[in-house]
This record gives structure tokens, sequence and C-alpha cells, in this order.
């Protein structure tokens, strides 16, 4: 599986709201942080939410924000959310027709990596991840 600009900004997203610890962010420091558009922040901030991955209040001093819950959440859950789960189901080279039955060129090798891919998103929580950013070990904009 190899993720789409919409689940690697969701990533990047869910890490910044979550480094923000007491303060709630909003979709405009948001999206200055990834660097992209407020409308593409405010569409996935919306799935997000619906997911629960994330919270939201509205008003002067609303924003997104996250509890202990949803910091415990995997990486592999936002991606879910914006994916969908069958996404990693799908054949790497975008074949229909390939299963185990019928594989593509690199079906099993794909099999063995999309397994390790799973088991590092699953094991990896928003807050471990937010907790780089917040020592500046990790930028999320390069």
């Amino acid at each position: 599986m190899i993720f789409s600009q919409m689940s690697k900004t969701a990533i990047k997203s869910v890490i910044f709201i979550a480094a923000q610890e007491t303060e709630k962010a909003t979709i405009k420091s948001i999206a200055i942080e990834v660097n992209e558009s407020e409308h593409t922040i405010g569409k996935i901030l919306q799935t997000l939410t619906k997911h629960g991955i994330i919270l939201s209040t509205k008003g002067v001093k609303g924003g997104f924000y996250m509890t202990e819950k949803q910091l415990k959440t995997s990486i592999l859950a936002v991606v879910h959310a914006i994916e969908g789960k069958e996404r990693m189901n799908q054949c790497v080279l975008g074949l229909s027709n390939c299963s185990s039955a019928k594989p593509c060129p690199i079906h099993h090798e794909y099999q063995e990596a999309k397994k390790l891919l799973t088991e590092i998103l699953s094991r990896n929580q928003i807050k471990h991840l937010a907790q780089l950013v917040k020592d500046g070990t990790v930028n999320l904009t390069n």
C-alpha cells in the first residue's frame, strides 16, 4: 500500500493536533504547519472527526483536539479512516484481478511488505509521534 496524499496529510495533521497538548488547533494553523490548503484540511478533519480520531468544538475558543483515548489511536486507524480498510487489500500495481490464486508479478513479496507495514502502523500511536515533534526530533514540514 502506498499512501495517498490525503493519508499523508491526515497523519501529519493528527500529529500536529496531538502535539498542541492543551491548545486547540485551528484549520488555519494546521494548514500552515502541514503546508496544505485550508479546504483540504477541512475535508480531512471532518472525516477524522466522523471516525472519532479527533474531537472538535465550535466558537471563538473552538478548534480540534484529542483526549488521552484519541492519543492512543494507531496510525493505521488514521489511514483506514481516510483510505478505507479495503485499500490495504488492493493490488499494489492496481490490477483488479490480482489474488493469491492469480497473483501479479510482485504479489507475494508485497504481501510480506504489507504485513510488516500493517504491524508498524498498528504499533505506532499518535501520541508517540507527537512526542517526537514536541522534542524537535521530527519536523512535519519536511
